[in-house]
Parts: C-alpha cells; sequence; structure tokens
C-alpha cells in the first residue's frame, strides 16, 4: 500500500491526483500514490501559490503553446502596496474591486472605484453619503515587481516537488518505496524539514540555507546542453529538468531544477550519503506534448554546481570550486540577509523579464519578424473575437523591426515593450490599464 512521502500515511484509490511539477507551471508528472490529500491542500495553499506566482507573468506569454486549461482568462495581480488587486483580462488590466484609503497627514478619506455601479454598491452597503465626495483625476502609480518576488515559500515550493517528481518517476519505472532514494532515512531530516515548516508564518532560514543552495540566472542554457549530451536527451525551449547527482567525497546527494528551461534552482537533499553513486534526470516538456521521462545513470556529475553566478538565497556569489561551495552554503546566515536578497531581486524584475520575454520570441519559429509576430500575438492574445481587422492593421511603430535580429533582440526590447502596449491600446480601443477613479471626502 503506498504511503505519504512526508507523513508517512496510507493512501487510496480515492487519493487526490497531486501535480509533482505545479500544474500552474505546466507540470505534467501526476500521482495518486505520493502525497496526503492533507498534505496537498496544506502545500497548495501556502508555499506552492508563491512558486507559482513567481512564474505567472511568463506562463501568460507562453499561453498560447500551453494546453488549454493553462489558459485562464483572467489574470489576478496584487499592487506591491498589497492594498490593492486588479485583474488582467485580454490585455486589460482593471481594479478588481473598490476600496477605502486615509490620507495620514491630512485625515482625508478617498474612495477608489472600477466604475460607478460598483460605487453605489459599495456606498449603500458601508451607509456612505456621496453627495460629501468629489471626483478627482485618477494616478497611475501602480507597480506590480512583487509579482516576480523570491520567498522562503517559493524555496520549499521547490524542494517539494524536486522530492516528489523523483519519486513518482522512479515509482513508474518499477522501483519500490524502499528502492527509491527519495524515501532512503537519509533525507528523512529534509523530508522532515518540509512538513515542520508548512503553516509556518515565519520560517527557519537559517535551515532553509542549509538545503536551498541558490539560483542561477544565467548559465542555464550552458548546464541544460552538458545535461542533454550527459544523459543523451533531448532538451527543448522551456522543459523543466530535474536533475539529482551523489557527491561521494562531500557525502551528499546535489539537486536542480531548471524551471521552464530559465533559472536553476539548486538544493543539498542530504550531506550524510553513504550509499552508490548515481545520477538522473526527469524531463518534464512544457510545449511539446510528450509524457515526462526519467533516465538512470550509475555515475555522478561533476559539472553540476560549478558557476560562478550562483546566487545563495542571501546572494552571496560563490567563485570557488565544489567543495569550497559546498562548506560557503552550509554556512548560518542572518535571517536579515535573506530578506534584503528578495528585495535585490525584486528590483531587477524588469531585467530579468525582459530577458525571459526574448526568449519567448525565439520559440515563434515559424514568424519571420517581429512585427509579424506582434501584430499576430495582438490578434489571438488580446482582442476580442469580433476584431477581425486587427490583422490588417500597420502600426507605423513597428515597420522597424522588420530588419530586427531576433539574436539583437535584448537591445531594442524597451522600445518594442512600448510599441507592444500602443498596438495593443490601438487594437482594443482604450487603455490597457485602468487604475480606477477616485473621490474624496470634501
Amino acid at each position: 500500500m503506498a504511503t505519504c512521502l512526508f507523513t508517512s500515511e496510507t493512501l487510496s484509490s480515492s487519493t487526490k491526483l497531486e501535480h509533482t511539477i505545479l500544474k500552474a507551471l505546466g507540470g505534467r508528472i501526476t500521482s495518486r500514490e505520493v502525497v496526503s490529500d492533507n498534505f496537498n491542500t496544506r502545500t497548495g495553499k501556502d508555499i506552492d501559490c508563491k512558486l507559482a506566482d513567481q512564474f505567472k507573468l511568463i506562463i501568460r506569454e507562453l499561453a498560447p503553446f500551453l494546453s488549454t486549461d493553462l489558459r485562464k482568462k483572467r489574470l489576478k495581480l496584487e499592487s506591491d502596496d498589497q492594498k490593492r488587486s486588479y485583474y488582467k483580462t485580454n490585455g486589460i488590466v482593471e481594479l478588481a474591486e473598490t476600496y477605502e484609503t486615509i490620507d495620514f497627514l491630512t485625515g482625508i478619506k478617498y474612495i477608489v472605484f472600477p466604475n460607478e455601479e460598483e460605487l453605489k454598491k459599495y456606498a449603500l452597503s458601508n451607509g456612505i453619503d456621496l453627495k460629501s465626495y468629489e471626483y478627482l483625476e485618477p494616478v497611475d502609480d501602480v507597480l506590480f515587481t512583487g509579482l516576480y518576488s523570491i520567498s522562503p515559500e517559493s524555496h520549499l515550493s521547490v524542494i517539494k516537488c524536486i522530492l516528489t517528481s523523483f519519486d513518482v518517476m522512479l515509482a513508474r519505472n518499477g522501483y519500490s518505496e524502499e528502492k527509491r532514494f527519495t524515501r532512503l532515512p537519509a533525507l528523512l531530516p529534509i523530508r522532515n524539514f518540509i512538513l515542520s515548516e508548512i503553516n509556518k508564518t515565519r520560517h527557519n532560514v537559517e535551515l532553509l540555507d542549509n538545503y536551498f543552495l541558490g539560483i542561477d540566472f544565467f548559465n542555464c542554457k550552458q548546464l541544460l546542453s552538458l545535461l542533454g549530451k550527459h544523459f543523451e536527451v533531448d532538451i527543448e525551449e522551456f522543459d523543466h529538468i530535474m536533475v539529482v547527482t551523489t557527491n561521494k567525497d562531500l557525502h551528499v546527494i546535489i539537486a536542480s531544477w531548471c524551471i521552464l528551461g530559465l533559472e536553476n534552482h539548486y538544493v543539498k537533499l542530504c550531506d550524510n550519503w553513504t550509499g552508490d553513486s548515481f545520477s538522473m534526470i526527469i524531463v518534464n516538456s512544457v510545449i511539446e506534448n510528450k509524457q515526462p521521462i526519467i533516465v538512470k545513470k550509475c555515475e555522478e556529475i561533476p559539472f553540476l554546481i560549478g558557476h560562478k553566478n550562483l546566487y545563495k538565497a542571501f546572494c552571496h556569489g560563490c567563485d570557488k570550486q565544489l567543495p569550497v561551495t559546498i562548506c560557503q552554503m552550509i554556512s548560518k546566515i542572518r535571517e536579515y540577509e535573506y530578506y534584503d536578497t528578495i528585495t535585490y531581486v525584486e528590483m531587477h524584475a524588469d531585467d530579468l523579464l525582459k530577458n525571459v520575454f526574448s526568449e519567448i520570441i525565439k520559440i515563434h519559429k515559424e514568424y519571420h519578424t517581429l512585427k509579424e509576430l506582434a501584430l499576430d500575438r495582438i490578434y489571438k492574445l488580446f482582442c476580442s473575437d469580433e476584431c477581425k481587422a486587427v490583422k490588417k492593421l500597420t502600426f507605423e511603430s513597428l515597420e522597424k523591426w522588420d530588419s530586427v535580429d531576433i539574436n539583437d533582440f535584448e537591445s531594442v526590447i524597451t522600445d518594442f515593450i512600448r510599441d507592444y502596449r500602443i498596438a495593443f491600446e490601438h487594437a482594443n480601443k482604450q487603455p490597457l490599464f485602468h487604475p480606477g477613479k477616485i473621490i474624496r471626502k470634501m
């Protein structure tokens, strides 16, 4: 009888289906024999949602290539001040609900609302006399950089996804529970750590630092090329690639997850390994409709961690070779440095998303020019079905893209995004962003 990887509860055919790589990220590995319903619900609510949020703008851009259930019509956004919610529908961002705010310096009360109907409902339910309010010009000052925020919860989700994915894929290949490395006593500490951190409002980041080794934003393609040759597998654009390898000299098991082929997250699964050497890779296709595969070898991967630009959870770059790197990574670092790093990454969110957008452009191989791509994307994603004439539209601001080499995309991306926005607004015959109307008490 199957048991939960983390709680040891007995599972049955009625256990909820678990996506070990999040469904929201295009995961295709599913099982009813890896985690209990209670564990599934708790992690989905408390940690998995944070990881999914980190990539939802990217998933939104990939929507035309994904399964129907991932092409969500409405994307919910939260402002950085956590006071306002917005919905992005067909490319248009609108205020989701009415809210009140007070200027602490003047004591004046303001009401921000999406439309007159919603304002009347809000006033009626809260006993507000609208005659005592006056209209103001709305201010477009809303920021969404937090959409790319990196949190302790997302790191915990990464570790959980790696463990459950290898557990399920090994089970599919005939390994009994006692034969899977994911369930061996050497990995009990990390399994217990994940279990203990769920539902916490303040996480043990010193212990998390011991397991979560860092993120590499810059060397993914080079690493994926090496891994493809090592395991003799084909790796496509935006595949999820999970790898695990032993290092008998250091007695550790190291794992990595290259999420959507864009950034590599490194994890130390145990530091007292005494078993045989092995390495494994999981390939979960996102764009191509292929079943996930796992390949195992009885040898280690010496090059898995050796990059100079590996950012720890604490943003400490590592310039040394593997043994020194591992020693540095298990050192204790104060909690405030962790949150300083989150701030650092959020400040660079625009640059990171630009890089991602340039990669998304490259998989549209049937297009010869960026202008053609832009026009088609407007038609497919951001216009109503009635807007048939949009394909005939020509935008002078896009003419220059005819001669742009896709490999030079980064040098012109800022102007392109601006033109992209102009084109969307033209096609929709309205602005893409509606910050809401505002009134204040007189």
